[in-house]
């Protein structure tokens, strides 16, 4: 397959700093892949250059440069073969040009990053998170705004833990970027609208469809979060799990539901839920559980579903 003629040029350019790259590459990793590295400058990269060749063709050499950097990198760690980095690649990276032409190992970096974090989570969308931020690039002008709306549509993209620091961080966003990048109606009031998904995390706003149920957790051994079939406590308002000797925190909002490791004292800490009850049809069909004696506890306005059969949980808004 043929590069570009932007690629060319900069290979050519910096062919010594670039075969200096691969050559310590090759040193520290003997078995490093040539021919990986070179099928993603091709298949990858080369979109992101001829974006940066369009917008600053005077940054073709440096670019090229710092992009093969990343690009090794990449390689040498296996996250090459990562389906979601090189859509990033294609698809994104090329919208951001304006920005990777002044710091190109920064943001290309960074945005490689984020979206294999997102993707690293099972119940994440990263390709939703790829698509909004690709539709919103042009508004983005700096790296500042870029990392607060990437973690803004890494949260909607379903890292509910996110929810709490990235709606503070984000009152530093335009209004009309915010609203676009969660593809909010136009004259949403955008600090209104932080502040609701700050007090309500399943959003129950006039005019919003109802939130509904995410299902999640499996054995481990299959891949899933838990050895055993889960056990749960409330704390502040949310939910802490047991599976065998692992605790988690259980965040869950809107747009997703995440659980992280906890310490064994915070489980020991929380309150033995006070609302337990068996889940009303209703229920369970919109949260479309289906094991048997299915048990349900709430909390302010969460409410989780779990049995002592199945590994998996379910968790939602609780019916008003």
């Amino acid at each position: 397959m043929a590069v570009s003629a932007p690629l060319a040029e900069g290979l050519a350019a910096r062919r010594g700093a670039i075969n200096a790259q691969v050559a310590q590459a090759r040193l520290r990793q003997p078995q490093f892949d040539t021919a990986r590295l070179r099928a993603f400058l091709e298949n990858a990269l080369d979109l992101a250059l001829e974006a940066v060749a369009r917008e600053r063709p005077e940054r073709i050499a440096p670019c090229t440069e710092a992009l093969v950097r990343v690009a090794i990198d990449l390689v040498g760690s296996g996250r090459d073969a990562e389906p979601e980095l090189t859509a990033l690649w294609r698809e994104v990276l090329p919208r951001f040009a304006h920005l990777i032409a002044p710091r190109p190992q920064a943001v290309a970096g960074a945005l490689s990053n984020a979206v294999l974090e997102i993707a690293r989570w099972p119940a994440a969308r990263p390709e939703q998170w790829r698509a909004r931020l690709a539709a919103v690039a042009d508004s983005v002008q700096d790296t500042t705004t870029l990392r607060r709306v990437g973690q803004l549509l890494a949260w909607r993209a379903g890292l509910a833990h996110f929810r709490r620091p990235v709606l503070e961080m984000a009152a530093g966003i335009p209004d009309d970027l915010a609203r676009a990048a969660l593809d909010l109606p136009p004259g949403t009031d955008w600090a209104r609208w932080r502040e609701a998904a700050l007090a309500d995390p399943w959003l129950r706003l006039p005019g919003m469809e109802p939130a509904g149920f995410h299902k999640l957790g499996s054995f481990t051994g299959f891949g899933g979060v838990f050895a055993q079939p889960p056990k749960a406590r409330v704390e502040d308002g949310g939910f802490l799990l047991r599976s065998g000797a692992r605790h988690f925190r259980l965040h869950a909002d809107r747009y997703g539901a995440t659980p992280l490791p906890a310490a064994a004292e915070a489980w020991e800490a929380a309150a033995e839920p006070t609302r337990k009850f068996a889940p009303a049809n209703a229920l369970l069909q919109q949260s479309s559980w289906t094991a048997p004696d299915p048990q349900a506890i709430s909390t302010q306005g969460s409410v989780l579903i779990l049995s002592p059969w199945t590994h998996a949980i379910a968790v939602g808004p609780e019916p008003a």
